[in-house]
C-alpha cells in the first residue's frame, strides 16, 4: 500500500482497535504479523533560532524579550504559522574573565524559538523577516554564546504535524486492506469484529534528518494495545519519508474491533 498522507482526524476505527487487551499466552487467539509499505509527507516548514537581550537588571531584559516575542508571534501567525516558545536561558557575565566587562551589560538572556509555517511558505522571506524582528541566535541549539565550534548552523527544516493521527489512520488502512486474509473462513464484517491490534512499529528508509545526517529511524506506535505519543519526524527536506509498517494483531472468535496486509500466521506454522 502506498499513498501520500495529509493531516487527518483520528479515525474512529483506530480508536476501537486499541481497546481490547490480549495476551499471547491465551490459546483462544491467533496471532499474525502484518507488513505494509507507506510514506509520510512533511507538512510544516520550521525556522529555529533565538533572540537575545542584554541588560543591567534581569527584568529589563525579560521585558525586552517579551516585546520582541509579541512582534514575532504576530508576524508568524499572520502567515498562517505557529510560534513555539522554547527555553529561556539566563546568564551573568563573570567580570574576572572579561577584558571588556565595563563596556557590556552584566545580564544576558536568550529566548529559543521555533517558528512553524505552512509548507508553501517562502523560507528565505521568513528567515529575513525573523532576523529583522530580532532573531540573532541560530539553529535548535541557540544559546547564550552566539558562536560555537560549528562553522554553520541549520536554520530551517521540515516537520510532520499531527503525526500521531496520521500513523493511526495508516494502521487502520493497513489492517483493513487484507482483512479477509486474516480469517478467510469468515465474512469480511465478522473477521473485522475479531481483530485487535497488539503492537505496531515503523522503520523508515534512510533520510536526511533536521541536522543533515542520513539515517534510519525505528518508531514504536503501539505497545500492549496502547497507542504511544512520539516526537514528530523531522527532515532536512520536504520529500516524502518512505517507511515499512509492521503490525502485530490477535484474532479471537468474537471480539469487537476492526482491522487488516502481508500476513504471517504464527499459529498456522505450529
Amino acid at each position: 500500500m502506498s499513498c501520500l498522507l495529509a493531516a487527518s482526524s483520528f479515525s474512529s476505527l483506530a480508536g476501537k482497535i486499541l481497546t481490547v487487551p490480549v495476551t499471547q499466552n491465551n490459546p483462544a487467539y491467533d496471532f499474525h504479523s502484518l507488513t505494509c509499505s507507506d510514506q509520510l509527507l512533511p507538512n510544516r516548514l520550521v525556522i529555529s533560532g533565538g533572540i537575545s537581550a542584554e541588560s543591567v537588571r534581569p527584568k529589563d531584559g525579560s521585558d525586552q524579550l517579551d516585546k520582541q516575542m509579541a512582534a514575532i508571534r504576530t508576524y508568524v501567525e499572520s502567515k498562517g504559522g505557529n510560534l513555539l516558545e522554547k527555553e529561556r536561558l539566563r546568564a551573568a557575565r563573570n567580570p574576572e574573565r572579561s577584558n571588556d566587562a565595563q563596556t557590556k551589560f552584566p545580564f544576558i538572556q536568550v529566548q529559543r524559538i521555533e517558528a512553524e509555517f505552512p509548507l508553501t511558505a517562502n523560507a528565505d522571506e521568513a528567515i529575513e523577516k525573523l532576523l529583522k524582528l530580532g532573531m540573532d541566535r541560530y539553529g535548535r541549539d541557540a544559546g547564550i554564546d552566539a558562536y560555537s565550534g560549528r562553522d554553520y548552523k541549520n536554520l530551517s527544516f521540515y516537520r510532520i504535524s499531527k503525526q500521531d493521527e496520521m500513523l493511526a489512520d495508516m494502521i487502520s488502512r493497513c489492517v483493513r486492506k487484507e482483512v479477509q486474509k486474516i480469517c478467510p473462513q469468515d465474512s469480511k464484517d465478522l473477521c473485522k469484529s475479531k481483530v485487535n491490534i497488539q503492537t505496531a512499529v515503523i522503520q523508515t528508509e534512510a533520510f536526511n534528518n533536521r541536522d543533515g545526517y542520513k539515517n534510519v529511524q525505528h518508531v514504536s506506535i503501539i505497545e500492549n494495545s496502547m497507542q504511544l505519543h512520539q516526537d514528530a519526524l523531522e527532515s532536512l527536506g520536504s520529500q516524502a519519508i518512505h517507511l515499512r509498517l509492521i503490525i502485530g494483531i490477535a484474532v479471537a472468535p468474537s471480539v469487537a474491533s476492526d482491522g487488516g496486509a502481508n500476513i504471517t500466521n504464527k499459529k498456522a506454522s505450529e
